[in-house]
């Protein structure tokens, strides 16, 4: 039987964990489609359901994880440090899956990047 839309072409590639990402997702990041092609992937994997509460429970951490805001004092040696320092705490958040933090790394580098120019370059404008 040939796939009818590229949900259906391309799911069955994904590994169980993103699969379980995409099914019990937010329907703010997948579209209602995509999420009942996963759970028919799913169901047609015929994964054990102590496996399946396994990898929920896994796919909830990791959106936690991601989802996480950088604190307040990284936002501030960002915003202080912006330079180098703020773009390796960027890499690093990315490494470590926090997404959320690693863009707030940047735009507190954005910050401070803005205010040194208006603070130390702005007077000479005048």
């Amino acid at each position: 039987m040939e796939p009818t839309n590229s949900f259906e072409a391309v799911y069955p590639r994904l590994t169980d964990e993103s699969l379980i990402l995409i099914a019990h997702g937010s329907t703010d990041d997948y579209r209602s489609e995509a999420m009942a092609v996963a759970r028919k992937e799913l169901d047609r994997r015929d994964i054990p359901p102590q496996e399946r509460e396994a990898l929920i429970a896994s796919a909830s951490r990791r959106r936690t994880v991601e989802a996480q805001p950088l604190s307040l004092g990284w936002k501030i040696v960002c915003a202080l440090l912006a330079g180098l320092p703020a773009l390796l705490i960027c890499a690093f958040m990315m490494s470590k899956g926090r997404n959320r933090s690693a863009w707030d790394a940047v735009s507190w580098f954005s910050i401070g990047y803005a205010l040194r120019q208006v603070l130390f370059v702005g007077p000479f404008l005048l």
